[in-house]
C-alpha cells in the first residue's frame, strides 16, 4: 500500500467510522424509546455504511466493486472477525444501562468498522478481493 493509499483509506475509514459510532449511538437512545427494539435500526444503517466503505476503498486501488461484490467481501471479512460477535453481544448486554449503553454502542461500531475497513484495504492491497 503507497502512502499516498493508507492516507485516502484512513479519511474513508475513519469517516465511515464516525458515521457508525452516531449510528450506534442513536441506536441506543432509540432502544430506550422502543423498549430495547434498536437491533435492526442499527444493522441496516451500519451495513449501508460498510457496503459504501467497501465501495470508496475499492476506488483507492483502483477496483470497481459493485454493491453485490462488497456485500460478499462484508460477509466474508465479518466472518473472520470473531470479535465483532463478541463485541455486539457485550454491548447489547449493557444497551439498557443509560450512558453506558449509549457510549457502548457508539464505540462497537466504530471499533467494528474500523477493523473491517482495515481488513478490506489490506485484502485489497493483497490482491485477495
Amino acid at each position: 500500500m503507497t502512502n499516498v493509499q493508507e492516507i485516502a483509506c484512513k479519511k474513508i475509514i475513519h469517516g465511515t467510522a464516525k458515521a457508525a459510532a452516531a449510528v450506534g449511538v442513536g441506536a441506543g437512545l432509540l432502544s430506550k424509546v422502543t423498549l430495547g427494539t434498536a437491533g435492526l435500526a442499527k444493522r441496516v444503517p451500519l451495513a449501508a455504511l460498510e457496503i459504501k466503505m467497501i465501495i470508496d476503498l475499492g476506488k483507492v486501488f483502483e477496483r470497481e466493486i459493485t454493491d453485490s461484490v462488497a456485500e460478499g467481501i462484508l460477509g466474508a471479512v465479518l466472518a473472520t472477525i470473531g470479535g465483532k460477535v463478541a463485541a455486539s453481544v457485550a454491548s447489547d448486554l449493557v444497551g439498557w444501562i443509560p450512558v453506558v449503553g449509549e457510549v457502548t454502542g457508539g464505540a462497537t461500531a466504530a471499533a467494528t468498522v474500523e477493523a473491517l475497513g482495515w481488513a478490506v484495504a489490506n485484502g485489497l492491497d493483497n490482491g485477495d478481493f
